[in-house]
């Protein structure tokens, strides 16, 4: 279907998935102004039965009004359209532009426990319109919450199901089952059941919150041998209020969890009220791996780290000293240089000067306030315009930092800035040029590649557009625009071919016929020309193409005929068509 228009709007670009009802597209709405992206779900029938068919039309008739409710919701997909074609259905979404969750989830990096609270408010507030109107979401899991790119605020999407029902039906073949689902299923907790329930979403969104405090997936971590209850809490260090919270939510048993969202949002609000988080970039809230939690302590000299040390706080590094060290003193160097004390002296010096260091780095660093101005100041620099300024500060933020996720966030978006704005001016060729030049494994690859392939569907698109409307010139150059580290590179050479090969028989059959009006062979010519075609079908008689080259012959054709069946026969030859038939030679189009 790549390529195809549906329901004379949308424009498929690219297959994203496909589920046993069906496939997931991403396509462009040509039916609006701005032309913009869009998601397109085809679903279609396990069975052709008209009872069954009926039943589940009816049934997808009221999910397409749930999801009518939930669009009017910031944090949702919005519906655009649904329709019909044969005994097909379609549900067409708006695209939201963002990465999935599961981007900022990295090996080993866990969250700070305030991430996670105001990531489990955020989602939790999502979940309790979702729940009031009724609907289990049903595949909660990272990859289907996305940040959006314009304000780091989160999206919920891909529901899974809309309050999923069953149809059994007795048909010829024998009986069918059959739950209808909007999109493919996902992840499904152990109690749940064929009918999903506002708990298994609760279930599901407290496995994120795992993941993200333990850096680990889910199937890494060991589960209770008898109750099956994960066994996630050796690997993070949060308060017990929290732990206690997040384990209700992902209990075995349905029924010993928060029943909906609301719940767990009360409960959770609650909370935070009655107990102190831990403060941003504490040591017992941010975990990378233990080599990393000093800095390296090679430095010849202390003086610029010990001029920022009080008395008090050197103090406090006394104790850690060796007793050599300490003894050591009130000694000349000759007299401490004993050969066995030597290298005891040197550990405790090489130690003391470690603690140095890593004091002198943390008072060095800025409070959170001065974090949050400088992340201001590279958002102002992004407004500006000035990408490489506002890269540099925003990847000055620590990653124990509250601000982290935020300022890499911006940082992505400085990256993919210049190229989005080439491609808002329609140089997509130039913009696709631009992120083809992030090497695999950075920052912003995953969207880069993406972002590319959206823009090399838009440049294929465009062409073919272009094709169907006669100028084929024209389409072969907007297909060299597409480079070849394009995702559809090697769909465009094989379109070009393809394009330039029906384009020499469409120009032969317009020869033939030409020649078979200056014979009088009305029906041949009317015959030859019928076998024109764009895109393998047939030329549609309201385009561009078919009333410049194709319905001049026609209407000649057409008008011998009438003159011939009337009796009127006419022995001047046929009118010069080439003023509005262009030869094969005068123009490249099909």
């Amino acid at each position: 279907m790549i390529s195809q228009l549906i329901d004379n709007r949308y424009q498929i670009l690219r297959l994203l998935g496909t589920g046993g009802f069906g496939q997931t597209y991403l396509a462009q709405d040509l039916g609006r102004a701005s032309k913009p992206l869009c998601i397109i779900k085809h679903l279609k029938p396990a069975s052709h039965d008209p009872g069954f068919l009926e039943k589940l039309e009816q049934l997808y008739n009221r999910q397409v009004d749930i999801l009518g409710k939930l669009g009017i919701h910031d944090r949702l997909p919005t519906l655009v359209a649904h329709f019909r074609e044969e005994q097909d259905f379609f549900l067409v979404h708006d695209f939201i532009e963002g990465h999935t969750l599961d981007n900022e989830l990295r090996p080993q990096m866990v969250w700070q426990e305030f991430q996670v609270t105001d990531f489990l408010k955020e989602m939790l507030v999502i979940l309790n319109f979702v729940h009031g109107q009724g609907v289990v979401h049903g595949d909660i899991q990272a990859e289907n919450i996305i940040r959006r790119y314009r304000d780091s605020k989160l999206a919920l999407v891909d529901f899974v199901t809309i309050r999923q029902e069953q149809i059994q039906m007795q048909s010829e073949a024998g009986q069918i089952f059959l739950t209808i689902a909007v999109s493919t299923p996902g992840y499904k907790d152990e109690g749940e059941e064929l009918q999903p329930q506002f708990s298994s979403d609760i279930y599901n969104l407290g496995l994120v919150a795992i993941r993200s405090l333990t850096g680990m997936a889910i199937d890494q971590l060991p589960r209770h041998p008898d109750s099956g209850e994960i066994l996630w809490e050796p690997q993070s260090s949060i308060s017990v209020e929290l732990e206690h919270f997040i384990n209700t939510m992902v209990q075995p048993q349905p029924e010993a969890r928060y029943q909906s969202a609301a719940e767990a949002l009360r409960v959770l609000q609650r909370l935070t009220e009655f107990y102190d988080l831990p403060a941003p970039g504490s040591a017992d809230t941010f975990v990378q791996t233990e080599t990393e939690l000093l800095p390296p302590t090679d430095h010849s000299s202390d003086s610029m780290f010990g001029a920022l040390l009080e008395k008090e706080q050197l103090q406090q590094i006394e104790p850690l000293l060796s007793p050599q060290s300490k003894a050591s003193s009130g000694k000349s160097a000759s007299e401490t240089a004993l050969p066995l004390q030597q290298p005891l002296v040197l550990g405790g010096l090489a130690l003391a000067l470690g603690l140095l260091v890593y004091l002198g780095f943390a008072l060095l660093r800025p409070p959170q306030q001065d974090w949050q101005k400088v992340l201001d100041q590279a958002q102002a620099e992004r407004s500006q315009k000035k990408y490489p300024e506002c890269i540099q500060l925003a990847d000055t933020l620590p990653p124990e930092q509250q601000l982290y996720n935020q300022a890499q966030s911006l940082a992505m978006n400085c990256q993919l800035d210049p190229a989005q704005d080439l491609a808002r001016v329609g140089k997509l060729s130039e913009a696709i040029a631009l992120l083809g030049k992030i090497p695999a494994g950075q920052r912003g690859y995953q969207q880069a590649q993406q972002l590319m392939g959206q823009w090399s569907d838009s440049l294929l698109a465009e062409a073919a557009e272009q094709y169907r409307r006669g100028d084929l010139n024209i389409a072969l150059a907007t297909l060299q625009q597409i480079p070849a580290s394009s995702p559809v590179s090697k769909q465009a050479q094989e379109a070009a071919a393809s394009w330039q090969q029906e384009s020499q028989t469409n120009n032969q059959y317009l020869v033939q016929s030409r020649a078979a009006l200056d014979g009088r062979k009305w029906q041949e010519a009317i015959d030859l020309v019928d076998n024109v075609k764009l895109l393998g079908q047939k030329v549609p008689r309201d385009s561009a193409y078919w009333k410049q080259t194709i319905e001049p012959i026609v209407q000649n054709a057409e008008t011998e005929l009438q003159k011939v069946n009337s009796g009127a026969f006419s022995a001047s030859p046929s009118p010069d068509l080439s003023p509005t038939s262009p030869s094969p030679e005068a123009s490249p189009s099909p």
